[in-house]
């Protein structure tokens, strides 16, 4: 009996550490998105923080969000929610008007925090946005990428809604090619080419289909 609850101790501590892993993942992701939109706003202060540029980067962020709230329209789970980054002004005593981002995020027409939502969620949200910026920065500097790395896309979600992700996926495939690192098999059908590595006795061999 000793030896089972130590065998069932060693089996949650190996579950926690993945959830932790997995965590930090998300995590990441949201990082990149701060940078992303720290970048918009760098972009902003070195040109003007008022006036005619003030307006193209307020219509900017209407943009974005119009481009968000169309690519969460497309993923069942998150249908129910909304985002919008704003633009602030702030102003110094030196008479300088310094212009920030930040965002609302609305769950059923309720305010809520990025912390409530599920993992599922979470992942649906942030492709929905970096797409949404991916279009948006494409569209205003003329140049779209032809390529995109996803890294474990379906992380977190539930059987019911992964095939919503990949459909989503598909959709943005017309105009570009993603390559998908992940581990789901569900996946698999909706690839034109795969690329499987396996490791055996330290020996890792990559075979493409």
């Amino acid at each position: 009996k000793i030896q089972d609850i130590k065998t069932k101790i060693s089996i949650v501590q190996e579950s926690l550490k993945e959830k932790q892993l997995k965590v930090e993942f998300i995590e990441k992701d949201l990082k990149d998105i701060n940078e992303y939109l720290s970048e918009l706003c760098i972009l902003e202060k070195a040109t003007s923080r008022t006036g005619f540029i003030g307006y193209i980067f307020d219509n900017l962020l209407n943009t974005l969000n119009s481009k968000i709230y169309q690519n969460i329209q497309q993923i069942p789970l998150i249908k129910d929610m909304r985002i919008e980054f704003l633009s602030t002004k702030t102003t110094k005593t030196t008479n300088n008007t310094i212009k920030s981002i930040t965002y609302k995020l609305f769950k059923q027409q309720e305010e809520v925090t990025l912390e409530t939502l599920s993992g599922a969620e979470r992942l649906c949200l942030i492709l929905a946005v970096e797409e949404g910026l991916v279009d948006t920065l494409s569209e205003r500097i003329g140049i779209y990428p032809s390529w995109r790395f996803l890294d474990e896309q379906l992380m977190y979600v539930d059987e019911s809604n992964k095939q919503d992700v990949i459909d989503f996926l598909v959709k943005k495939a017309a105009n570009k090619t993603y390559f998908i690192v992940d581990h789901a098999s569900e996946i698999n059908a909706s690839i034109n080419h795969r690329i499987t590595i396996t490791k055996q006795n330290g020996i890792a061999e990559i075979a493409s289909e």
